[in-house]
């Protein structure tokens, strides 16, 4: 059972990639539900039947005096007191608002660059101070609607699914990988039928509101018993430990392609090559060279290992398929290039935006047999880690660095050496 490192790679970013995540979410709006039968359950254990209607009324009459905004919600949609609908686009110009649904307060609606940090400073600041910072917390949950329009998300949850769809999508069928991927699946419905509010949310906030939070984008984040949002912190931990663990047990191997490629590197370095397969028939790779220049002769290449030498015959590729390789793989490859913390020598893997925005628009070859790549990227905001930059220092981050590396390194599953890449 194999399947390519790219795979593999790509599994771990959404592993390691928390931080771009957790950026994610924050920046999309943030509603807090403030009906009384939803704090209810999520503050059950800490206020009793007695307390809450008096902590619902205190919260109620702080926020509205505090924050003079309002929304109302109406056929899927949120309007402010002048009927103009919010949108996208003006949402933040009318928040933190009051969110109404016929004459009944629902909840408070965020929206900031970091919708987090509001909500925490517009309404948790005042809870820790009035009943201590033990006894509320912001609670995330993993929420969907009947159109699988993201309603609420939890970091770790995301997580965990990104990795499960992708798993599902990019592995191959054979039966041990469904073997696993059947675990990986119940691993996370076990977990959403111990962990989720889904069901009263559902009743509470009923369609036509979640369409009007759906319209912005909005994130649902509840006001949540610190002592179980601790513990559920706890079980998302332990959720994508689980689903790690189930990852490790895949036994990952060299495609063809890759495994020239390691070859190669191996060599370079001085160091015998072993492979990941018993037997890989390298003339497999052979392409055409139609539409090109480029002779249909094979030529000899050596090998330099530290023992012996090894030639490895293979047909030079046509610049087409050159072309296909680079579109199909150099999103991939330069997030796997990319540092998945917080490294300042590298640039981090965050939101995956800046490898999705390379591209190599053409290429050429000189009479000498010298392939130039000529490739662009997303100048803004990323050239201000190039030379010039604001933030050009340490060199190391250039993006032109990242992305040549990332070209460099798919030309040479073609055993293609002699290639430079040019920034348009």
């Amino acid at each position: 059972m194999t399947t390519t490192y790219i795979v593999q790679n790509y599994l771990k970013q959404y592993l390691s990639g928390r931080e771009s995540v957790i950026n994610r979410i924050n920046a999309r709006p943030h509603f807090v539900p403030l009906k009384l039968s939803i704090l209810e359950l999520t503050l059950q254990g800490k206020l009793d039947g007695r307390q809450l209607p008096a902590f619902h009324k205190k919260v109620v009459t702080f926020l509205t005096n505090k924050y003079k905004n309002q929304i109302i919600s109406k056929n899927g949609k949120l309007y402010d007191n002048d009927g103009t609908e919010i949108t996208s686009t003006n949402i933040k110009e009318n928040t933190p608002a009051i969110v109404y649904s016929g004459n009944e307060i629902v909840g408070i609606l965020f929206s900031t660059d970091n919708s987090y940090s509001s909500v925490y400073s517009g309404l948790f600041r005042y809870l820790n101070k009035e009943y201590g910072s033990k006894f509320f917390d912001v609670g995330h949950l993993n929420l969907q609607d009947a159109d699988r329009n993201n309603l609420a998300e939890s970091p770790s949850q995301l997580q965990a699914y990104n990795v499960l769809n992708a798993a599902l999508s990019k592995l191959e069928e054979t039966p041990e990988i469904k073997k696993y991927l059947s675990q990986m699946e119940k691993i996370v419905v076990k977990f959403e039928n111990r962990h989720q509010y889904k069901a009263i949310i559902e009743v509470e906030l009923d369609k036509e509101f979640t369409d009007s939070l759906v319209s912005v984008n909005a994130n649902i984040v509840i006001i949540q018993n610190a002592q179980e949002n601790k513990l559920f912190g706890k079980a998302e931990a332990k959720l994508l430990r689980d689903i790690k663990a189930v990852l490790a047990k895949i036994k990952f191997s060299r495609n063809m392609e890759e495994e020239i490629s390691f070859r190669f590197a191996e060599a370079a370095k001085g160091k015998k090559s072993v492979s990941t397969k018993k037997k890989v028939k390298l003339t497999e790779v052979s392409t055409t060279t139609k539409n090109t220049n480029i002779s249909k002769a094979k030529n000899d290449i050596v090998v330099p290992a530290k023992k012996s030498s090894k030639k490895i015959s293979v047909e030079e590729p046509s610049l087409s398929s050159l072309q296909a390789l680079l579109d199909k793989h150099l999103q991939d490859v330069i997030s796997a290039n990319m540092g998945n913390g917080n490294d300042k020598k590298v640039l981090n893997y965050r939101t995956g935006r800046l490898a999705a925005s390379a591209r190599v628009e053409r290429l050429t070859q000189s009479r000498e047999g010298m392939i130039t790549a000529f490739y662009t990227y997303m100048k803004y905001p990323y050239a201000t880690f190039s030379e010039g930059g604001k933030q050009q220092y340490p060199r190391s981050r250039d993006p032109k660095l990242l992305i040549s590396k990332s070209i460099r390194e798919i030309a040479a599953t073609k055993a293609i050496t002699r290639l430079r890449a040019v920034l348009l």
